[in-house]
């Protein structure tokens, strides 16, 4: 040893460069791994948005109708969608996912601009056959304007409950 720290090893920034870039990676793709049905669901309403033709948009769409609860952030773009047809498509979605958030949803949507949307909130409510939404449906046919109060009236009469 001549004194010098030559004949030391040193750390050098090079070697934790690397392994700093493998652990972003590996947690990137456990998050994409984690997040791939919502994120595909969202994909896959984009996809819906940007087509116009109807094979393929049904190939999205049953596959949004396919994740169920999963796919909330694909459903959401499409209920919030300015056109009618896309809200539709939404609603359709809704009306296969069995759970409390469809359940609020649909009756949301009861009270859209769009006659067919409403109907089709008031069928996915039917479809559904919750007889927990008919206080709500109740409070919308007494309080609501003329269409919430029509389309929560369908709706109770789908539902077929005393």
């Amino acid at each position: 040893m001549n004194g010098n720290n030559s004949d030391r090893p040193r750390r050098s920034v090079r070697a934790t460069g690397p392994g700093i870039a493998i652990a972003l990676t590996a947690i990137v793709c456990a998050t994409a791994l984690l997040f791939r049905t919502p994120l595909r669901s969202r994909y896959w309403a984009w996809r819906i948005t940007q087509t116009d033709v109807v094979a393929e948009r049904a190939v999205y769409l049953t596959s949004l109708c396919n994740v169920g609860d999963a796919g909330r952030w694909g459903t959401r773009v499409l209920l919030a969608h300015e056109v009618a047809e896309l809200r539709q498509h939404g609603v359709v979605v809704l009306q296969h996912v069995r759970t409390a958030w469809s359940r609020r949803k649909l009756l949301q949507m009861l009270r859209d601009r769009d006659q067919t949307v409403r109907e089709l909130a008031a069928l996915g409510l039917a479809l559904h056959g919750d007889a927990a939404v008919i206080p709500d449906l109740c409070e919308m046919f007494v309080t609501g304007d003329d269409t919430a109060a029509s389309a929560a009236c369908v709706a109770l009469e789908r539902l077929g409950t005393p």
